[in-house]
């Protein structure tokens, strides 16, 4: 379930090219004549790449009012390590995580640490590794480590689990603002 829905667009993979066209002024007006040319470029194929790839760029960069976040935890993977750690293995759609809780946590991550971070580094330490106070995650590609991860007479179970991912239905969802950056990435290429 997305958390911010009402506000994006969800456009089919034809709506998508159709829009793609009319920004960028591709568009040919229909007349009552068809000609085809087969020693040209594939205009389509050409397009569907720029629009994957600026896709997968808003997906990975944009503010997350314009893109779709969603709940991942009924989807997600999750094991609890004997070093104290709690592994989280994203679902291939999930493009970046925004928002880990665990229970007992007294606050939520929003800020997730690289692995070769000094502060993630520490957390093979026992006596240096982050509490309720102050948890730590550390993100590899699509997997999550979570500490501390258990807490004095608490199961370890993680509550909050949001992140940025791509439509499962193969859709393209995203906030009306973010068509203003087409014109851009277009010239960036």
């Amino acid at each position: 379930m997305a958390t911010n829905p009402k506000s994006l667009l969800s456009l089919s993979e034809s709506e998508m090219l159709t829009l793609w066209k009319k920004i960028l002024n591709l568009d040919v007006p229909n007349t009552d004549c068809d000609v085809q040319r087969i020693d040209g470029i594939d205009l389509d194929a050409t397009i569907w790449l720029h629009i994957r790839q600026w896709y997968a760029h808003l997906l990975q960069t944009a503010p997350l009012h314009m893109v779709p976040v969603e709940d991942m935890l009924g989807s997600a993977t999750i094991t609890t390590q004997a070093d104290s750690a709690t592994q989280v293995q994203l679902p291939a759609r999930c493009v970046r995580p925004v928002e880990v809780r665990m229970l007992g946590w007294k606050r939520s991550v929003t800020e997730f640490l690289s692995p070769d971070h000094p502060v993630a580094k520490m957390q093979s330490n026992a006596l240096l590794r982050a509490g309720t106070e102050n948890p730590v995650v550390v993100a590899y590609d699509n997997r999550l480590e979570l500490y501390p991860s258990v807490t004095t007479g608490m199961p370890a179970a993680v509550e909050i689990l949001r992140a940025v991912a791509a439509p499962a239905d193969g859709s393209f969802s995203f906030s009306p603002e973010a068509l203003n950056t087409i014109k851009q990435f277009e010239q960036s290429l």
